[in-house]
């Protein structure tokens, strides 16, 4: 306040220097001046107005500038506070545990209570310099790293968010291997099984699989989960596996009892190529569910029996059906094999030794393909009169 006084008695001595040439302000005293001292103020008079208009910029500016940044946080925290919460996590890594300088595919996540995130999600290393990003599409994205050390990482995922996604992010640890060779022992490099699943002609991902050799133990088995595009990779690195170059099995199992999946799937048995790393590629095959139709659950029905089914919406190649009946001791018996589309398998007698019990058991319909073999959920049924087939005996239901 006091310099800008002092400036408004200098415009006031500038007036008096053009009206009343010998009065001048000094500090609080009017005064009678001398020539000298008008002359030395009418000469920096210019120069004095442009350091006062400079120092009021500068006043405003820095008065401005506080009060936008107060602003702006002030704004920045309420927006935060409207924002969505998002949850990023990384969904899988391929493959699991890689080898050094092989590129590896991160398939990550961003989930929200409302709307779906969009944006670029970037995957860092902790302690390391490699990285890399990729867009989401559908909440889904994936990008490919390289480390050229071993060891195990640290790979963190950071969604940036967007116009209504708050940020956020995740992490998953990745391993990374040396492969090298000693004398007299060759080691070999891992042997890559792969393939893909589909949903009903679509990809689907996070379905869990399992793989075995023939012949093996529960300690060889393997499991995997399927990425974005419904691929699967399982990493064998075990040299006494290998080696001795056994039959390969991928192997579905349903655990959450999904009805719109089949029970159970499996390929059939299959041997690698001889090149080295060994690579075994799995042709794809559906998961679509095989729906019963009649008998209904827990139905008592005499001979004939009409059996009904919903042949699945995509078929694999060469695929059929047979209709199968199991007792409580796991005594099977089985009907024609019949080609897609059909839908429907009458029972007009049975050919069997008296051992299966047909009071208690259930009755599912198989599905075989060029690739494998699956089949429907199991469903109750009692059989009441029975008609027995002339001839031979046996387990197997006669058309």
């Amino acid at each position: 306040m006091a310099a800008s006084k002092h400036w408004i008695a200098l415009l006031f001595a500038v007036i008096f220097t053009i009206l009343l040439p010998k009065i001048v302000y000094a500090g609080s005293t009017w005064h009678v001046a001398s020539s000298d001292a008008l002359n030395s103020i009418s000469a920096n008079r210019d120069k004095n107005l442009d350091i006062l208009a400079e120092q009021m910029t500068n006043l405003t500016l820095s008065h401005n500038s506080a009060t936008t940044a107060r602003r702006a946080s002030t704004a920045n925290s309420a927006l935060t506070t409207l924002l969505i919460s998002t949850t990023t996590i990384i969904s899988s890594v391929v493959p699991e545990p890689s080898a050094v300088g092989q590129p590896i595919t991160v398939t990550f996540m961003v989930t929200a209570m409302q709307a779906t995130p969009t944006g670029v999600v970037t995957v860092t290393v902790e302690g390391e310099a490699t990285s890399c990003n990729g867009p989401l599409t559908n909440g889904i994205g994936s990008c490919v790293l390289v480390f050229q050390n071993e060891g195990s990482f640290s790979l963190i995922a950071s969604f940036g968010g967007d116009d209504i996604h708050q940020p956020s992010s995740g992490s998953a640890l990745h391993i990374v291997r040396q492969f090298k060779a000693y004398l007299p022992v060759i080691y070999t490099l891992p042997f890559l099984v792969t393939g893909q699943v589909t949903h009903n002609g679509k990809s689907v991902a996070g379905v869990q699989l399992f793989l075995a050799p023939t012949p093996s133990t529960n300690d060889d088995e393997l499991s995997t989960t399927t990425d974005s595009e419904g691929k699967y990779y399982f990493w064998v690195v075990d040299n006494e596996i290998v080696n001795r170059n056994p039959l390969w099995q991928v192997t579905f199992r349903n655990p959450t009892r999904n009805s719109d999946f089949l029970d159970f799937w499996e390929t059939f048995h299959l041997q690698a190529s001889e090149p080295t790393p060994k690579i075994l590629t799995i042709p794809t095959f559906d998961l679509g569910a095989l729906q019963l139709a009649s008998p209904k659950a827990n139905a008592r029905k005499d001979m004939p029996i009409d059996f009904t089914w919903k042949k699945r919406k995509t078929p694999g190649i060469n695929e059929t059906y047979q209709v199968w009946f199991v007792d409580n001791n796991g005594r099977i018996a089985s009907g024609a094999v019949w080609p897609y589309p059909t839908e429907k398998e009458t029972m007009d007698c049975i050919r069997y030794n008296g051992q299966i019990d047909l009071e208690n058991g259930d009755w599912f319909v198989e599905v075989r393909t060029d690739v494998g073999l699956g089949h429907s959920f199991n469903r109750r049924l009692t059989i009441g009169k029975t008609l027995t087939c002339p001839s031979s005996s046996g387990f197997m239901l006669q058309k």
